[in-house]
């Protein structure tokens, strides 16, 4: 990937399994455990990267972010994003394993089944990211599963 040099470095992370809920929407500090470029099933080039919340809360979850590279524009836009992770200004981004960030998480609702039998699974997204510069950051609310009928606290 000519733009992105970024090497498939995807470093021995142990596996953990979990829960799978909603992580509450937030101000969070992330690192980056592995990065790899790969090649959707529509045959669409794109980084991934795997990332581990540091806090201020959902300390230890892992939360994937994929930055598409399939068009001189996409790619550029993803160029933008990973330079913030990667606290880097210059043309070339290298691998960006082990580099430490802020990110807001939110939360993506499912989108319609293309056969109509629902929606896929709500999901959590990651938007403006920022090198992590030792920032306090505040605790994101945890969520109640005794509340709503969906476990969220109404807004």
């Amino acid at each position: 990937m000519g733009a992105f040099d970024i090497l498939n470095n995807a470093e021995a992370v142990e596996e953990t399994s979990g829960t799978f809920e909603l992580i509450k929407p937030g101000r969070y500090h992330l690192e980056v455990v592995a990065c790899e470029e790969r090649v959707s099933s529509g045959g669409k080039d794109y980084i991934s990267l795997r990332s581990v919340i540091h806090g201020p809360s959902y300390t230890g979850r892992q939360l994937f972010c994929d930055f598409w590279t399939s068009t001189p524009k996409i790619a550029g836009i993803s160029l933008s994003q990973l330079r913030k992770i990667a606290n880097n200004d210059s043309g070339v981004i290298g691998d960006v394993t082990g580099k430490h960030y802020v990110a807001d998480i939110y939360i993506e609702k499912g989108q319609a089944k293309p056969d109509g039998s629902g929606n896929w699974p709500d999901k959590n997204r990651q938007r403006n990211f920022a090198p992590y510069e030792g920032q306090d950051l505040a605790p994101a609310p945890k969520a109640d599963t005794t509340g709503t009928a969906d476990g969220w606290d109404t807004f």
